[in-house]
């Protein structure tokens, strides 16, 4: 069984994730992303995040607020924009057709002008694929709940841990499910598992869906598999080297991240 060190993953992974704010006429939501690859040339991040969360009305004016907080919680990084699929037209996020993930690429600039990417900047450590995961992982992920943001009435990262209790493998679904806690606003995070063969860190899945029954613990986490993120990004109809841009991936399965 792995093993996680705790606050060590945390503070290593933190950097890359962002809490996302959505607001439109009538509707409000917040969840969360990370930095799962980034444009070469233009340093444009690219978050990977759950599908649900970009499900927001096509035919109204968003405002998204994309921000990341330091450890003292001021706000480190922030770019806003706004979209209207039916108006104006391309969006800067896709979503997979049938699972429940999706990526955003955000602006190269932050709200105060600035390059938005950190100097030095790279995306998160994606695990190698042929290795996996399996039942039994000691698994850890991480999201701005809404439930901590209400009561303590500002946005808080908070990390959390499980166990995989199964790892659904059908031809028609792969899931990971995880015995451990998650809430509304969590949706989006990283999942992440530290590999004691390699001594790192590795994102393996998405946080996408939380089940809790009222009688009695624990709930159930569902959280849907990287690789067909990281699979879209290396696909050809998305590739960026055609509008003269290279991509930048963490993924050491495919020699890719160098």
């Amino acid at each position: 069984m792995s093993v996680l060190p705790g606050d060590s993953s945390f503070e290593q992974i933190r950097s890359s994730i962002f809490r996302v704010e959505a607001q439109w006429l009538g509707g409000s939501a917040t969840a969360t992303a990370f930095v799962v690859a980034m444009l070469r040339e233009s340093k444009k991040l690219v978050l990977a995040t759950a599908k649900h969360v970009l499900d927001v009305p096509e035919d109204r004016d968003v405002l998204w607020a994309i921000q990341q907080f330091d450890e003292y919680g001021k706000v480190a990084r922030q770019v806003s924009f706004g979209t209207n699929k039916a108006r104006k037209g391309d969006v800067p996020y896709r979503t997979h057709n049938t699972l429940d993930v999706g990526i955003f690429v955000l602006p190269a600039v932050d709200d105060k002008k600035k390059a938005l990417a950190a100097e030095g900047e790279f995306p998160v450590r994606t695990i190698d694929m042929r290795c996996g995961a399996s039942t039994g992982t000691r698994v850890a992920w991480a999201g701005f709940p809404g439930i901590v943001e209400a009561a303590l009435g500002f946005p808080q990262l908070c990390y959390f841990e499980g166990v995989i209790s199964a790892m659904v493998n059908r031809l028609d679904q792969r899931m990971y499910v995880v015995d451990g806690h998650a809430a509304h606003g969590v949706s989006g995070g990283p999942v992440w598992q530290w590999s004691n063969e390699r001594d790192r860190l590795e994102v393996l899945g998405i946080v996408c869906n939380y089940q809790h029954f009222a009688d009695g613990l624990p709930g159930f986490c569902f959280f849907e598999p990287i690789n067909p993120v990281l699979d879209y990004l290396e696909c050809e109809v998305w590739r960026p080297e055609k509008c003269g841009d290279s991509l930048v991936l963490n993924r050491q399965d495919v020699g890719r991240g160098a």
